[in-house]
């Protein structure tokens, strides 16, 4: 999906780069590193990213 909205980005429209940056930040909130970090955060320890590599 990022692929395709880098395409449309391209052109230089705004709304373009806009829908290019949404994509991304919904990716990384999908993210199993996003998840981790918000696990962590609430249980208020370290997030141990290293597991995910």
């Amino acid at each position: 999906m990022i692929a395709k909205r880098s395409f449309n980005a391209d052109s230089g429209n705004i709304r373009g780069l806009s829908y290019l940056g949404i994509a991304a930040v919904k990716g990384y909130y999908r993210s199993d590193e996003c998840k981790e970090g918000v696990e962590a955060s609430n249980e208020k320890r370290k997030p141990d990213f290293k597991k995910l590599v």
